[in-house]
Protein backbone atom coordinates (compact mmCIF):
# COMPACT_ATOMS: atom_id res chain seq x y z
CA UNK A 1 0.00 0.00 0.00
CA UNK A 2 0.89 3.55 -1.07
CA UNK A 3 1.31 6.37 1.05
CA UNK A 4 -0.46 9.76 -0.28
CA UNK A 5 2.85 11.14 0.87
CA UNK A 6 4.88 9.39 -2.16
CA UNK A 7 2.37 9.91 -4.32
CA UNK A 8 3.25 13.84 -4.58
CA UNK A 9 7.02 13.66 -5.04
CA UNK A 10 8.81 11.31 -7.37
CA UNK A 11 11.99 12.08 -5.03
CA UNK A 12 9.74 10.64 -2.50
CA UNK A 13 8.60 7.54 -4.21
CA UNK A 14 12.18 6.76 -5.12
CA UNK A 15 13.07 7.48 -1.44
CA UNK A 16 10.68 4.95 -0.59
CA UNK A 17 12.58 2.19 -2.81
CA UNK A 18 16.02 3.36 -1.87
CA UNK A 19 14.45 2.37 1.95
CA UNK A 20 13.16 -0.45 0.89
CA UNK A 21 16.48 -1.38 0.02
CA UNK A 22 18.12 -0.62 3.20
CA UNK A 23 15.12 -2.94 4.94
CA UNK A 24 16.16 -5.50 2.86
CA UNK A 25 20.14 -5.57 4.19
CA UNK A 26 21.73 -2.70 1.31
CA UNK A 27 24.36 -1.33 2.99
CA UNK A 28 24.67 0.93 -0.20
CA UNK A 29 21.08 2.12 0.20
CA UNK A 30 21.04 3.01 3.73
CA UNK A 31 24.34 4.96 2.96
CA UNK A 32 22.32 6.83 0.52
CA UNK A 33 19.74 7.85 3.08
CA UNK A 34 22.45 9.21 5.55
CA UNK A 35 24.32 11.26 2.69
CA UNK A 36 20.68 12.76 1.91
CA UNK A 37 19.92 13.51 5.78
CA UNK A 38 22.90 14.01 7.79
CA UNK A 39 23.94 17.72 7.09
CA UNK A 40 20.01 18.70 7.17
CA UNK A 41 19.94 16.67 10.49
CA UNK A 42 23.53 18.00 11.69
CA UNK A 43 22.56 21.86 11.24
CA UNK A 44 19.57 21.27 12.77
CA UNK A 45 21.38 20.05 15.96
CA UNK A 46 23.86 21.93 16.34
CA UNK A 47 21.48 24.47 16.35
CA UNK A 48 19.30 23.32 18.61
CA UNK A 49 21.87 21.75 20.80
CA UNK A 50 24.49 24.82 20.73
CA UNK A 51 27.98 22.38 20.38
CA UNK A 52 28.87 20.99 17.02
CA UNK A 53 30.93 18.32 18.26
CA UNK A 54 27.81 17.00 20.27
CA UNK A 55 25.84 17.63 17.66
CA UNK A 56 28.12 15.32 15.32
CA UNK A 57 28.29 12.25 17.81
CA UNK A 58 24.47 12.94 18.43
CA UNK A 59 24.36 12.13 14.25
CA UNK A 60 26.12 9.05 14.10
CA UNK A 61 24.44 7.80 16.67
CA UNK A 62 21.45 8.51 15.30
CA UNK A 63 22.31 6.59 12.23
CA UNK A 64 23.21 3.70 13.98
CA UNK A 65 19.95 3.16 16.26
CA UNK A 66 18.06 4.49 12.78
CA UNK A 67 19.85 1.79 11.03
CA UNK A 68 19.08 -1.16 13.81
CA UNK A 69 15.36 0.01 13.57
CA UNK A 70 14.78 0.51 10.10
CA UNK A 71 12.86 -2.14 10.13
CA UNK A 72 9.88 -0.23 12.26
CA UNK A 73 10.13 2.76 9.63
CA UNK A 74 6.03 2.60 8.80
CA UNK A 75 6.34 5.33 6.16
CA UNK A 76 3.40 7.18 8.06
CA UNK A 77 5.72 10.33 8.34
CA UNK A 78 8.58 11.49 5.96
CA UNK A 79 11.83 9.27 6.80
CA UNK A 80 13.39 12.83 7.48
CA UNK A 81 11.09 12.97 10.51
CA UNK A 82 11.57 9.74 11.93
CA UNK A 83 14.92 10.22 11.85
CA UNK A 84 14.79 13.25 13.71
CA UNK A 85 12.74 11.90 16.25
CA UNK A 86 15.42 9.49 17.01
CA UNK A 87 17.87 12.09 16.71
CA UNK A 88 16.03 14.18 19.89
CA UNK A 89 15.63 11.00 21.59
CA UNK A 90 19.76 10.08 21.43
CA UNK A 91 20.08 14.03 22.30
CA UNK A 92 18.18 13.77 25.31
CA UNK A 93 19.06 10.62 26.08
CA UNK A 94 23.27 12.01 26.07
CA UNK A 95 22.13 15.04 27.86
CA UNK A 96 20.49 13.48 30.50
CA UNK A 97 23.73 10.46 30.38
CA UNK A 98 26.12 13.65 30.22
CA UNK A 99 24.99 15.95 32.25
CA UNK A 100 27.74 18.27 31.48
CA UNK A 101 28.07 22.66 30.79
CA UNK A 102 27.17 23.06 27.09
CA UNK A 103 29.88 24.25 24.59
CA UNK A 104 28.67 27.45 22.61
CA UNK A 105 31.02 26.12 19.49
CA UNK A 106 28.13 27.56 17.14
CA UNK A 107 29.01 30.69 18.32
CA UNK A 108 32.50 30.61 19.12
CA UNK A 109 33.21 29.32 15.24
CA UNK A 110 33.34 32.35 14.33
CA UNK A 111 35.69 34.67 16.23
CA UNK A 112 38.99 35.67 16.17
CA UNK A 113 39.34 36.41 12.63
CA UNK A 114 40.18 40.22 11.34
CA UNK A 115 39.36 41.03 7.72
CA UNK A 116 42.32 40.90 5.65
CA UNK A 117 40.79 43.83 3.89
CA UNK A 118 38.90 47.01 4.78
CA UNK A 119 36.80 46.63 1.82
CA UNK A 120 32.95 47.29 2.16
CA UNK A 121 32.33 43.12 1.40
CA UNK A 122 35.11 42.16 3.93
CA UNK A 123 33.29 44.83 6.67
CA UNK A 124 30.09 43.39 5.75
CA UNK A 125 31.60 40.05 6.29
CA UNK A 126 32.82 40.77 9.73
CA UNK A 127 29.82 42.19 10.71
CA UNK A 128 27.59 39.55 9.43
CA UNK A 129 29.50 36.88 11.65
CA UNK A 130 29.65 39.57 14.67
CA UNK A 131 25.80 39.33 14.68
CA UNK A 132 25.58 35.88 13.82
CA UNK A 133 27.77 35.17 16.96
CA UNK A 134 25.57 37.08 19.28
CA UNK A 135 22.73 35.60 18.01
CA UNK A 136 23.86 31.70 18.66
CA UNK A 137 24.77 33.32 22.06
CA UNK A 138 21.23 35.06 22.61
CA UNK A 139 20.09 31.41 21.54
CA UNK A 140 22.05 29.67 24.36
CA UNK A 141 20.74 32.08 27.01
CA UNK A 142 16.71 30.42 26.23
CA UNK A 143 15.61 27.50 27.83
CA UNK A 144 15.49 24.19 25.49
CA UNK A 145 12.05 23.82 24.76
CA UNK A 146 11.65 27.36 23.74
CA UNK A 147 15.03 26.84 21.46
CA UNK A 148 14.34 23.90 20.52
CA UNK A 149 10.84 25.07 18.44
CA UNK A 150 12.34 28.16 17.40
CA UNK A 151 14.93 26.40 15.54
CA UNK A 152 12.49 24.08 14.32
CA UNK A 153 10.09 26.61 12.67
CA UNK A 154 13.12 29.45 11.75
CA UNK A 155 16.06 27.60 11.00
CA UNK A 156 14.59 24.19 9.58
CA UNK A 157 11.52 25.68 8.78
CA UNK A 158 9.05 23.18 9.80
CA UNK A 159 5.42 24.13 9.65
CA UNK A 160 3.51 23.89 13.47
CA UNK A 161 2.10 20.51 12.91
CA UNK A 162 5.32 18.41 12.18
CA UNK A 163 6.76 20.22 15.17
CA UNK A 164 3.86 18.97 17.31
CA UNK A 165 4.49 15.70 15.28
CA UNK A 166 8.30 16.05 16.21
CA UNK A 167 7.99 16.86 19.43
CA UNK A 168 4.77 14.76 20.96
CA UNK A 169 2.96 17.94 21.70
CA UNK A 170 -0.02 20.00 20.60
CA UNK A 171 0.13 23.06 17.81
CA UNK A 172 -1.38 25.13 20.27
CA UNK A 173 1.58 24.22 22.56
CA UNK A 174 4.06 24.79 19.78
CA UNK A 175 2.50 28.51 18.93
CA UNK A 176 2.43 29.10 22.52
CA UNK A 177 6.10 27.88 22.60
CA UNK A 178 7.45 30.12 19.51
CA UNK A 179 5.45 32.92 20.71
CA UNK A 180 7.34 32.28 23.93
CA UNK A 181 10.44 31.90 22.31
CA UNK A 182 10.77 35.02 20.42
CA UNK A 183 9.77 37.13 23.36
CA UNK A 184 12.44 35.55 25.59
CA UNK A 185 15.22 35.89 22.32
CA UNK A 186 14.43 39.05 22.18
CA UNK A 187 14.99 39.55 26.09
CA UNK A 188 18.39 37.76 25.55
CA UNK A 189 19.20 39.84 22.34
CA UNK A 190 18.87 42.67 24.05
CA UNK A 191 20.63 41.93 27.51
CA UNK A 192 23.54 40.48 25.20
CA UNK A 193 23.51 44.27 23.54
CA UNK A 194 23.27 46.07 26.71
CA UNK A 195 19.77 47.46 25.75
CA UNK A 196 18.01 46.02 28.88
Amino acid sequence: MHHLWLRESPMLVNEQHTIDLAKEGDHDAFARLMSTYQDRLFTSLANSIGCETEAEDVVQETFVNAYLKLSGFRGTSSFYTWIYRIARNVAATRQQRLKSTRSLDVALRTMGQEPVDCTPQAVNALENAEQANDLATALQRISDDYRTVLVLREIDGFDYATIASLLGIRVGTVRSRLHRARLELGRAWRQLKGNE
